[in-house]
């Protein structure tokens, strides 16, 4: 069973930067200074776990409030590698999307690099630019 649960800023990054690297850094080369920013000191980031214990996380994501308007962003969505296909990613963007829905946001977008569209397609979100 799927668990899941949001966190402030910078806490847990622990179990949220070594997915972050696999799934940003191993995999497409990000470095540090573009994986973790500024706006995680204030994200809210959302980890998924396998057990219902919260001892196995699996997957990441983060929402933020985009500056002078009333539309919160998703990003930094990543699964563990041998973990992907098994729900993880679209629960994590779901809760996020609930979270900034629930907090009043006019729209939640997402910035998806070309090979994740169809993803978001599927849960919902809609290409615009």
């Amino acid at each position: 069973m799927i668990c899941g649960r949001y966190y402030l800023g910078m806490d847990h990054m622990d179990e949220i930067a070594p997915i972050r690297r696999e799934g940003f850094g191993a995999e497409q080369g990000w470095s540090d200074d573009i994986l973790f920013d500024e706006t995680d000191e204030t994200a809210i980031q959302a980890v998924v776990y396998k057990d219902m214990n919260r001892t196995i996380p699996v997957g990441v994501g983060r929402l933020h409030i985009l500056e002078g308007s009333g539309d919160f962003k998703i990003g930094r969505i990543a699964v563990k590698k041998d973990e992907r296909g098994q729900g993880y990613g679209d629960f994590i963007v779901r809760m996020l999307v609930d979270k900034g829905l629930l907090m009043g946001a006019d729209r939640v977008l997402v910035g998806a690099q070309p090979h994740a569209i169809a993803f978001y397609e599927k849960i919902g979100f809609r290409p615009v630019g």
